[in-house]
């Protein structure tokens, strides 16, 4: 592998993480929305890949710009909020001190940075030496609201994963209510996976056991303040594995 990479086109607007064999590319909209646009296998960064970007005209589908097939509802969001036009579950929703759950972060500035930083008060991955990774942070703000939103994106040299994290930062002057704050929201291209999850008891713990992912929502959970023999509250897809009827 080669060391981590963080490339940003011309015009600022995609960024690509890679390690020469992994890839993670995100792109801003013109509205100033996140959207993903590739994670897998290492691809050229020089290209274009917008190109996975598909507007064209679906019925029943709520357009924001008349003028525009652009739809937030079928855009792959790296943090979708609800409202304008995206009717999926968000990854995010906060109440405002009027009551309003509606959000609208834009991106507005970005920082690279060597190593990946430490979150307070909180275990998480680490690095032992900046050079084993880089992180891209994506400052997002609603201007109406006085928020921000830092997505912090890592690519490792030695690992083919994608570490992420979400903070919220108030800078009003009344408390606002985080009712959801996901660490990450992934749109998939694809429908035919297998979700994969552990469960089991005591003695024999860990069981893999493989089912159809559906439409509607599937969850991995616990009640038990942290994970035990009896559920894993984790759980991954495999592309590889497809269900035929």
């Amino acid at each position: 592998m080669m060391n981590p990479q963080i490339y940003i086109s011309a015009d600022e607007t995609t960024f690509h993480l890679t390690n020469g064999e992994f890839s993670y590319i995100l792109h801003c909209l013109p509205d100033g929305h996140l959207m993903h646009l590739w994670s897998g296998k290492a691809v050229r960064p020089e290209a274009d890949y917008t190109c996975f970007h598909e507007v064209f005209p679906r019925p029943m589908t709520s357009c924001p710009d008349a003028d525009s097939w652009y739809s937030r509802e079928h855009t792959a969001q790296e943090c979708g909020t609800f409202g304008s036009s995206d009717f999926r579950t968000p990854a995010i929703e906060i109440t405002h001190p009027d009551g309003s759950t509606l959000s609208d972060f834009q991106l507005t500035s970005w920082n690279i940075l060597d190593g990946k930083p430490a979150l307070p008060g909180l275990p998480a991955v680490y690095c032992e030496d900046s050079s084993e990774a880089k992180t891209l942070e994506c400052i997002l703000t609603d201007q109406k609201n006085s928020l921000e939103m830092v997505l912090s994106y890592t690519i490792f040299r030695d690992h083919n994963v994608i570490a992420r994290n979400t903070r919220l930062i108030n800078h009003g002057d009344a408390p606002v209510y985080a009712d959801t704050v996901q660490s990450l929201c992934l749109d998939l291209p694809d429908s035919d996976y297998v979700w994969m999850q552990f469960s089991g008891a005591w003695g024999r713990e860990r069981h893999l056991r493989n089912r159809t992912l559906e439409q509607g929502i599937q969850s991995v959970e616990s009640t038990q303040p942290a994970g035990t023999f009896q559920s894993q509250p984790q759980s991954g897809g495999d592309p590889s594995k497809r269900a035929y009827g």
